[in-house]
């Protein structure tokens, strides 16, 4: 599979013209007596004279892709060492000029009506599209051999793709940030390499299609994941501004899937951070809730949600505040000040805290007046500020907001929460 893609037909670039004067696409199939001839000729590859067999492997060297299968074919099963050797050596340039033949064929085939042998195509027809643009920024990915044996490694195993994409985010996470690697011989830093959009999207994709439990995760650089390129420039420029790239709308549909897909709780932080940046793009209330209420999420990340979701929808999330009146799981820890002994009194802001300031702020009370304390010299902002500044100092005082919000909203209800239809897969 590595050789098959070893290379690229230049003319992949031009993908998206979609002319209507442009050729039919490239024959694929390869006929019977082609097939035949190459064969013979792979025989011919074991003869006992040099000659004939010098002859037969520069015939099947003109032949190129048409003699693709029958040197496969010798390379994995004929008992003739000669054949396998010779044959091993001519198979790259024929793979090679296979690929060219199809992708071509597939970038002809702007319409989407034939089948094509590609890596993981169907997987990205499925998740993102089959469209014009859909296409292109496919045959994009295609371009670069990283990103095409990362394509080859999810099409075959989950455990392939897993490994291939962990390793092909942290290949482009240290091209970008050299430095990272430590000390260079010579003292020369080698120059940082911005990803391409192309290399954004089969991280993404690769995400999209393989669960993030058969991604590996460890080490040193165990943050970096496909949120850490989704919100680099291109990425943003391009889903922001679809029309002005050719790949725009295609690589929209693909983002958009990606936040869709992302439930793993090690994943919902950075998700949440992307989410943010491009909440223009589409209502991200669904992400944003399943963020708050996904217990192994970071606490941080859960706080925040919440606080995105007051931003956005204001008083329409009241009912799904109040659902998290009773949420103990930690935010944050927030520094109230000094005891007399000098030494620094830390208060635990835990989910029902941040959502009680919000529910605070949001109706215009007071956070002091419920016992709330706050960092030293800061300004409390619950709804503007997605980081906590505010706690408590312990749990009576707590459990005293609490009984004490209960009492306004006896007198202020407001309407239980409605989750509506379970979402679609």
């Amino acid at each position: 599979m590595s050789r098959l893609w070893a290379v690229l037909v230049a003319g992949v670039a031009a993908v998206g013209a979609g002319r209507a004067d442009e050729p039919p696409p490239p024959a694929v199939d390869i006929p019977t007596e082609q097939l035949a001839k190459a064969r013979l000729l792979v025989r011919q590859l074991g003869s006992p004279s040099y000659h004939d067999r010098e002859d037969a492997t520069a015939e099947l060297a003109k032949l190129g892709r048409v003699a693709r299968s029958a040197l496969a074919e010798a390379v994995a099963t004929s008992p003739d060492y000669e054949v396998r050797a010779r044959a091993a050596r001519l198979l790259p340039k024929a793979e090679a000029a296979d690929l060219q033949i199809r992708i071509a064929a597939f970038v002809a085939d702007a319409d989407g009506k034939l089948t094509h042998d590609l890596p993981a195509w169907d997987k990205f027809r499925e998740h993102v599209g089959g469209d014009r643009s859909c296409r292109a920024l496919f045959a994009e990915m295609l371009k670069a051999t990283e990103n095409r044996d990362v394509l080859a490694a999810v099409a075959a195993s989950k455990r392939d793709g897993g490994a291939a994409i962990a390793h092909r985010r942290l290949t482009i996470f240290l091209a970008q940030n050299p430095h990272m690697l430590g000390g260079f011989r010579g003292g020369v830093m080698p120059p940082q390499k911005q990803p391409t959009l192309a290399d954004i999207s089969t991280v993404l994709f690769g995400e999209t299609v393989v669960p993030s439990a058969d991604i590996p995760r460890g080490g040193q650089f165990v943050y970096v994941t496909g949120a850490t390129l989704a919100v680099q420039t291109v990425s943003q420029q391009t889903a922001t501004s679809p029309a002005a790239n050719v790949h725009g709308e295609a690589y929209k549909k693909l983002l958009l899937r990606w936040l869709d897909t992302r439930t793993s709780p090690e994943d919902l932080g950075g998700a949440l951070n992307v989410a943010q940046a491009f909440g223009q793009l589409k209502d991200m209330t669904p992400l944003f809730r399943r963020v708050a209420t996904t217990d192994a999420a970071p606490g941080q990340a859960r706080g925040q949600a919440l606080v995105y979701l007051v931003q956005r929808n204001k008083k329409t999330e009241h009912p799904f505040l109040k659902t998290q009146l009773k949420n103990e799981a930690v935010v944050t820890q927030v520094g109230l000040g000094q005891n007399p002994m000098g030494m620094q009194i830390l208060g635990t802001c835990q989910m029902r805290d941040v959502a009680l300031a919000l529910l605070l702020a949001e109706t215009g009370q007071n956070l002091h007046e419920y016992g709330f304390g706050t960092a030293q010299g800061a300004v409390v902002n619950p709804v503007g500020n997605a980081y906590p500044t505010y706690a408590f100092p312990d749990d009576d005082a707590r459990d005293r907001a609490l009984r004490k919000w209960a009492d306004w909203e006896a007198t202020h209800p407001i309407p239980p929460f409605d989750p509506g239809p379970p979402a679609k897969k």
